[in-house]
């Protein structure tokens, strides 16, 4: 089954993101690009994404917010929870 996925496209390529279709044949990606140079073939879902935006692969949001910038894992596991607080809040001011 073809798929054809319409919208703005950011293709992780450090492009401006643009107004495209992604196409998709079973689990292949068949065809990225411009809506004007990607033909959709007939009996294909459209899924239009509309005010959405089309990101590649997996995004890493994860993030740990430790309230002291350092990447001394051990310094900051042993430290104290009012020790950490009061750092945080010292950072929010900044």
């Amino acid at each position: 089954m073809k798929i054809a996925f319409v919208g703005r496209i950011i293709d992780g390529t450090g492009k401006t993101p643009f107004d495209g279709i992604i196409l998709i044949d079973g689990e292949k990606i068949e065809k990225v690009g411009l809506a004007e140079e990607v033909t959709i073939p007939p009996k294909t879902k459209i899924v239009k994404v509309n005010s959405g935006t089309i990101l590649p692969g997996l995004i890493d949001c994860h993030v740990h917010l430790m309230g002291e910038r350092t990447l001394d894992f051990m310094k900051s596991a042993f430290e104290p929870l009012e020790l950490k607080s009061v750092r945080a809040a010292k950072l929010k001011s900044i």
